[in-house]
This record gives structure tokens, sequence and C-alpha cells, in this order.
């Protein structure tokens, strides 16, 4: 376990040190939240700002699962670095994935 979350805390600060991946999944939802998250509608008594909000967060999400993975994963596979973790004793599958 303890491989798994020094993996863990190394992706993590790699992502904080890519500027793009940042402003697309944090920086955009909130800017545009922060500007169009003001309005005083309802809706079936929700207020348009926490409608925006989830909207914001869904946004932020995949726009963070869809930014630039695709290269990133392919220049590690080129780079050899998923067969260096295949190699390591860190499990293939999470723990708790659930299992068939």
């Amino acid at each position: 376990m303890g491989g798994t979350l020094a993996l863990t805390k190394a992706e993590i600060s790699r992502l904080r040190r890519n500027k793009r991946y940042m402003i697309f999944t944090i920086a955009v939802p909130v800017m545009f939240y922060l500007i169009f998250g003001k309005t005083n509608a309802k809706a079936d008594g929700v207020s348009f700002a926490a409608f925006y909000m989830v909207g914001m967060a869904t946004f932020g999400t995949l726009s963070g699962a869809f930014n630039n993975n695709t290269i990133r994963i392919s220049q590690e596979r080129k780079d050899g670095w998923i067969r260096q973790l295949r190699l390591t004793p860190l499990p293939a599958t999470p723990t708790w994935w659930p299992r068939s």
C-alpha cells in the first residue's frame, strides 16, 4: 500500500506543475461560476447558482479526465514507463476494484 500512496503523491505533484491542466480543470470553472453564478433565478426551489456549480464541477472533472491524457499515456508507453510500473510490486488493479 505504501508504494501506491507514493505513486499517487508523485502523480498529484506532477499534475500540479502542469499549467494547462490546472487552468482548464480549476481556474476556468471557478471563473465561470463567479461570473455567471450570481443570478438569483430559481427553478423547482433550487437556485441557479447551485445548478451552475454542479455543471462547473462536471466540466472540471471531464476536462481533467480528457485534457491531454491520451498524449501523456502514449508518451509514457513510448518511454517505457508503463512497463517499468508493471515490473514493480504495485497491484495491476486497485485493491477496491470489484472482482468478477
